[in-house]
């Protein structure tokens, strides 16, 4: 208590009111929102830069095997994901019968919608990759790929010349497979495709190789 001129009065509280604490709360609420958007945005972009130059390798080395070949590595469709069943035979010919080891039980380690179509972006670049790596000038830009993008999580293998080959996939940034798509003519440049962010297929944020900027 304080005394003025024979009055007496109290001293202001010191601290913050309720409400000027909830403002401040608020406020700090707006400041760590913002940085885990911005946060959140960084990192998709960089995954976005990671695919785009893995997608550029293999288009470097699809580049290779066409000038080596004449002709590019076959593709499957969205539903063909048993497209991994293929074995050489002594002609060199690919087709669909022959021995071949698969493990069944973790060939499907994909969840959600767009199940078929992982399925079958698995197995093109499967069978893109076991191509490529048969062509010594393919293997300088695949060996240029970041070793966390390329597994082989479904176990499978190829049989070759009595030797078991393992069926290499190359993943985006997002540790999903990219899709190797065959144009109908056979002529035109093969694309490849990631799911993006999203996951899915034919959405807007899809990562195309036609689509890229040089």
């Amino acid at each position: 208590m304080g005394k003025v001129l024979g009055r007496k009065f109290k001293l202001a509280a010191a601290g913050f009111t309720l409400v000027e604490l909830l403002v401040v709360v608020a406020i700090v609420l707006i400041i760590v929102s913002g940085i885990v958007t911005v946060g959140g945005t960084v990192r998709t972009q960089a995954k976005i830069r990671n695919t785009e130059s893995t997608i550029r390798l293999l288009e470097s080395a699809l580049t290779e095997y066409n000038n080596y070949k004449s002709s590019f590595p076959p593709g499957c469709g969205d539903e063909q994901y048993d497209f991994v069943t293929i074995v050489q035979d002594r002609t060199g010919y690919f087709g669909e019968e022959g021995d071949h080891a698969i493990a069944p039980d973790t060939w499907g380690t994909f969840a959600g919608v767009d199940l078929n179509r992982l399925l079958a972006a698995r197995a093109s670049v499967e069978i893109l990759y076991f191509f490529l790596d048969q062509v010594p000038d393919c293997q300088k830009y695949l060996s240029r790929i970041a070793e966390e993008y390329k597994t082989n999580e479904d176990g499978d293998s190829l049989k070759v010349n009595d030797v078991f080959v393992p069926l290499i996939e190359v993943n985006d940034a997002w540790q999903r497979p990219i899709r190797y798509k065959v144009f109908l003519t056979g002529e035109d440049f093969p694309e490849l495709i990631s799911a993006g962010p999203d996951g899915l297929f034919y959405t807007a944020d899809d990562i195309i190789s036609t689509e890229m900027q040089l």
